[in-house]
């Protein structure tokens, strides 16, 4: 279904498999010259695409922005260039990052953590999951968290 969906889709010049793990590839895409791409804008704005899937419908993104003034930038960009976009949920943060006077592992923790699942109710990821993926012990893990929330 997917392959047939890639061969017909206007945006698509080309593509090969790059990786193949388990039941799972990773393929490689060229864009059609046609193709109107939104990556660059969220470069410019300062954004960063955190997740990027496809259902066989759309490409499905994740995409942390720094502010709505950024998203406005990203939104008149996508309208204005006929590509369909729709916001699926956003949050408010007070800060960014980087100005929250957060040390670098307690940055880590709070970009990580969320991505796994840590704060979805009920919970898609325990402590031991983000430790693994952090690369610290568990009981590290919740301090962090904790101290950088």
């Amino acid at each position: 279904m997917f392959f047939d969906w890639i061969k017909q889709h206007h945006s698509i010049a080309d593509y090969e498999q790059a990786l193949q793990t388990g039941d799972e590839a990773i393929y490689s895409f060229e864009y059609a010259d046609q193709s109107k791409l939104f990556s660059p804008i969220i470069s410019i704005a300062k954004g960063v695409r955190l997740d990027i899937k496809n259902d066989v419908t759309a490409w499905n993104r994740t995409i942390w922005m720094p502010s709505r003034e950024q998203l406005s930038l990203l939104w008149k960009y996508t309208t204005g260039n006929y590509i369909e976009i729709e916001l699926q949920r956003g949050k408010y943060y007070a800060s960014s990052l980087e100005n929250a006077g957060l040390t670098t592992s307690q940055r880590e923790a709070l970009v990580i953590a969320p991505k796994a699942g840590y704060f979805e109710e009920p919970q898609d990821a325990s402590p031991s999951d983000v430790a693994a993926e952090f690369g610290v012990f568990q009981l590290a893990v919740g301090g962090m968290v904790r101290w950088g929330i």
